[in-house]
């Protein structure tokens, strides 16, 4: 057994001390120009395409920040008489006055509820 494996050894190691030639072959390809040197307004389409893109993204998000804010002013203000256009700014402004009036009109009612 003992044996086995030494010369099994001896003949992976002979193996691997031979020395045998080699080739070594290198393929030559022709060169691929790089993607400065393209010719055509294909650069200049996409960026405006990407820059309509981003346009659109950033309408959108302006758009359902604006609506969170009067789906707000219509559950607090049901009848309707408060500012509902587009303008973050005021419609900020809108909701924090429905919701102090509304705040108002609960410490009213606790009022007239409650015996003094």
């Amino acid at each position: 057994m003992l044996l086995q494996k030494l010369l099994m050894t001896v003949r992976i190691g002979s193996v691997l001390l031979t020395q045998e030639p080699y080739v070594l072959t290198v393929i030559e390809e022709e060169e691929v120009p790089l993607a400065a040197n393209v010719q055509g307004d294909f650069y200049g389409w996409t960026i405006a395409f990407m820059a309509l893109l981003l346009a659109m993204f950033a309408v959108a998000i302006y758009l359902v920040i604006c609506n969170r804010y009067r789906k707000r002013i219509r559950r607090l203000d049901p009848i309707g008489t408060s500012y509902m256009g587009w303008h973050l700014g005021k419609l900020k402004e809108t909701v924090l006055e429905v919701e102090q009036q509304s705040v108002d009109n609960m410490n009213s009612v606790d009022r007239a509820v409650k015996p003094v």
